[in-house]
């Protein structure tokens, strides 16, 4: 989670709720694994 937040500038969530929350980060861990695997 460090590297998204330091190499990618993401600080904060966009929705609220929980549910809303642990989508946007499956989200984001896709778009992480995604970029790994393209590099």
């Amino acid at each position: 989670f460090g590297n998204i937040k330091q190499n990618k500038g993401f600080r904060r969530f966009m929705l609220k709720g929980i549910k809303k929350v642990e989508i946007e980060a499956g989200l984001l861990a896709i778009a992480h694994n995604l970029n790994k695997k393209a590099a």
